[in-house]
C-alpha cells in the first residue's frame, strides 16, 4: 500500500492550508457545494458566455423559472452571481471569476469544453 503522507505532504503541511492568509476553506466548501448541483453548474456555464435574465436562463438550461430563480438565489448567496437592473428586468452575470475557473477546469479534465451545448443540455444552433 502506498504511503499517502509522502504524496501530498505531511499532515502538518495539509492542515496549514486552513490557516493560509487569504484562503477561506469554508467559502471554498460552499462554492464547491453550490457548483456540485448539475443545474447550477449549467447556469454558471451559460453565464460564463454572457449575462442573461432568468427567463433566458430557465429556457436554456431546461428548467422552470421558479426553479431557476431558486438556483440563482443559492449562487447569489455564495457570491457566484450578481444581478444588474436593465430597464424592467434583472440580468444575472458572474461575479466570482473563481467559479468560472472551476467550471473550466472540471470541463477540461473531463474533456467537455468543446461540448458546451451538451453541458447546457442544448443543441448548437
Amino acid at each position: 500500500m502506498k504511503d499517502i503522507s509522502k504524496v501530498r505532504g505531511s499532515a502538518d503541511e495539509i492542515g496549514s492550508a486552513r490557516t493560509e492568509p487569504g484562503f477561506d476553506i469554508t467559502r471554498a466548501a460552499r462554492l464547491l457545494q453550490a457548483l456540485s448541483n448539475p443545474a447550477r453548474f449549467r447556469i454558471v456555464t451559460l453565464l460564463m458566455q454572457q449575462g442573461h435574465d432568468v427567463g433566458t436562463i430557465a429556457a436554456t438550461v431546461g428548467l422552470g423559472q421558479a426553479t431557476t430563480s431558486q438556483h440563482l438565489k443559492i449562487l447569489r448567496n455564495c457570491g457566484v452571481v450578481r444581478t444588474k437592473r436593465d430597464a424592467q428586468r434583472a440580468l444575472y452575470d458572474l461575479l466570482d471569476p473563481g467559479a468560472a475557473r472551476i467550471v473550466e477546469t472540471v470541463a477540461t479534465v473531463l474533456g467537455a469544453m468543446s461540448q458546451t451545448p451538451a453541458i447546457l443540455g442544448t443543441q448548437p444552433e
